[in-house]
């Protein structure tokens, strides 16, 4: 994803993460937005329409970048449980580790 200081995006190097190789960070487009907080969006009962396009928002932004695929890969295998990784929600990449660990399932048993 992406580090922030006070408002402002930090390009991030690359490097190590839980074991995962981060290299392909660096080229998310994520890093670019002017808001970076629309990747983590917040709210309680009646600021649903607010994260929704906020999330509406970040999916697009994934959906230009050349690492999405990457950023997926690596929010599903290390537990990232917020936020939009990849161009999936929480509950989309719920959905894909439970899809996968069915597959996995009835393939060795």
């Amino acid at each position: 994803m992406m580090r922030k200081s006070r408002g402002n995006v930090r390009p991030i190097t690359g490097g190590k993460v839980e074991g995962e190789d981060t290299e392909w960070m660096r080229y998310g487009m994520c890093q670019y937005v002017d808001d970076p907080n629309i990747f983590f969006p917040e709210g309680g009962s009646g600021q649903a329409k607010q994260m929704f396009e906020q999330q509406r928002e970040a999916k697009a932004v994934c959906h230009t970048c050349p690492v999405e695929p990457e950023c997926l890969e690596f929010a599903i295998k290390t537990g990232q449980d917020h936020g939009i990784w990849g161009g999936r929600s929480e509950k989309e990449r719920k959905r894909i580790r439970k899809i996968r660990l069915r597959n996995e399932r009835l393939n060795n048993g």
